[in-house]
């Protein structure tokens, strides 16, 4: 940790000896919540994407949001949106605004955000900045990357599970603006940002602190955000900051399935005005679904583990895969995180087994079981010691021989319209090499034609 510290505290030291300009999308005066919530520690929608992509974690359902103001310009338009299928969430923005010298600058801005280990969670982003065309490369991409930590009781630490520290302070790192500098007006250069956040749930109220390091503008921001969490009153919000220059004050109105928010600069008298809509299930509604989802797979595999082990792997491995988005979704979804765990213990002896069951067969010179197994094996973790095995029995004369022989039955079947026949080698011959392209396509012609011929007899 020492070592870790001197390491970024001489980082800062060296990158601070040189002068750039100030970044008007430092300042977001087009985003009426974020201009004066300028935290890199806070956010919920597509917004905090251009400040710091690992608040996307926060995003809690599929939100849509514009803004316009001063000028009556649409000046943002952005969308996010959570990915269970690889986890995380997706934001994409258009921003539209003008310069220090009253000059457009228009780009766009693509990132991605997840936590991790409970008490993390990392973003990264790339964005254009143009004259003209938001869609405009030519100047190149700028990158983003984002951290932000959260200590709570899952780190075991006695202090982090203090009823006041517990997913109460929120400390942050972001280095914007990676790569080549777009143009030379444009203030768009590399900037860190450093930034510490505190809820104090008892007055309902938000602080924070941001330090721009790298902006020869306004480089420090103080503020807070007011938002009762009794009913009635939990749909308004107050917001204040000042960057000791300005005083920026802001408003927000949200309810389930849309918002409104708005931001005045009392000393440059500029008024923006937002408004976000939230749309489909959000995080607990969609983690519930493929909990049960997952459930369901689980109680499947165990009627039939005893007489199809094979199904009741698959089974168990879709089960697996549910829970994980489950609790991607929703870490507070315990019941998820209780059952990815007692998979997870299930498949460990899944493999145990396979790679006994591989062995032995290797004994025997049943190479192409051996390597069916070893297949298996492979599928419940991703063993470089396995996949040797796996590379070996590939290249086995017997197992080729036996690959080459099954694949001239199956077309054989396939020509005497034998469709079930050749559905079934198929499939066999797919475990002992998984992901063959030719006999996928064996596969599903004889799947294709058995369907055909089903459909023909109930016409």
């Amino acid at each position: 940790m020492k070592r870790f510290s001197g390491l970024w505290i001489f980082c800062l030291a060296i990158i601070s000896t040189f002068a750039y300009s100030r970044n008007e999308l430092l300042r977001l005066d087009f985003l009426p919540e974020y201009s004066v919530i300028n935290s890199s520690c806070f956010g919920e929608d597509s917004g905090v994407l251009l400040i710091n992509p690992a608040g996307l974690y926060r995003v809690n359902r599929i939100n849509a949001m514009f803004s316009s103001g001063s000028g009556l310009n649409v000046n943002f338009l952005g969308l996010s949106t959570m990915m269970p299928l690889i986890g995380g969430v997706v934001a994409v923005d258009l921003y539209n605004t003008v310069d220090e010298n009253g000059l457009l600058k228009r780009g766009l801005a693509l990132g991605w955000g997840n936590d991790f280990f409970g008490f993390s969670s990392f973003g990264f982003s790339l964005k254009t900045v143009s004259r003209e065309n938001i869609l405009d490369f030519s100047n190149g991409a700028l990158f983003d990357i984002g951290l932000i930590l959260f200590p709570n009781e899952s780190l075991g630490i006695d202090f982090f599970k203090n009823k006041f520290i517990n997913n109460r302070l929120f400390l942050s790192l972001v280095v914007q603006n990676l790569g080549n500098r777009v143009f030379a007006d444009a203030g768009e250069q590399m900037n860190i940002r450093v930034g510490l956040g505190y809820k104090l749930e008892e007055l309902w109220t938000k602080f924070f602190v941001e330090k721009f390091f790298l902006s020869d503008g306004n480089s420090l921001y103080l503020g807070a955000e007011l938002r009762p969490t009794i009913d009635f009153l939990d749909i308004f919000s107050l917001r204040v900051s000042t960057d000791l220059s300005n005083v920026r004050l802001g408003a927000g109105i949200h309810g389930r399935d849309a918002g409104v928010d708005f931001s005045y600069c009392m000393q440059t008298k500029e008024f923006y005005f937002s408004f976000t809509g939230y749309f489909e299930k959000d995080r607990s509604e969609l983690s519930k679904e493929y909990y049960d989802d997952g459930l369901n797979y689980y109680n499947q595999a165990k009627e039939v583990e005893r007489d199809k082990e094979d199904v009741a792997f698959d089974k168990y491995r879709l089960a697996y895969n549910n829970f994980s988005k489950a609790y991607d979704l929703d870490k507070n979804n315990k019941k998820a995180a209780y059952m990815k765990t007692k998979i997870e213990e299930k498949m460990e002896s899944y493999k145990t087994t396979y790679v006994n069951n591989a062995v032995n067969a290797e004994s025997k010179n049943d190479y192409v079981s051996a390597l069916v197994y070893y297949n298996k094996a492979y599928q419940v973790e991703k063993d470089s010691s396995i996949n040797e095995k796996i590379l070996q029995f590939s290249k086995n004369e017997t197992v080729v021989s036996h690959v080459n022989n099954k694949k001239q039955i199956i077309r054989s079947n396939l020509k005497a319209k034998k469709y079930l026949v050749a559905r079934r080698e198929a499939e066999k011959l797919l475990r002992v090499i998984p992901g063959d392209k030719e006999t996928q396509e064996l596969f599903e012609d004889a799947a294709s034609n058995l369907k055909s011929v089903a459909e023909d007899y109930y016409k």
